[in-house]
């Protein structure tokens, strides 16, 4: 693969590109909440996930 480094875009414009798409606010919104229900669920699998750490 090649590539042009002179091209390459950072995350924040990428995300910017997509805002300023017809849809892109609704979309970085249904990230977010993706996001934050994912957060969400490793909180809930950490908290009531056994470990088992030998025998004690």
């Amino acid at each position: 693969m090649t590539f042009d480094p002179n091209k390459t875009i950072g995350l924040d414009e990428a995300l910017s590109k997509l805002a300023q798409q017809p849809f892109g606010q609704w979309l970085l919104g249904l990230k977010a909440f993706g996001l934050t229900l994912y957060g969400v669920f490793e909180i809930m699998k950490g908290k009531y996930q056994h470990m088992g750490l030998g025998d004690y």
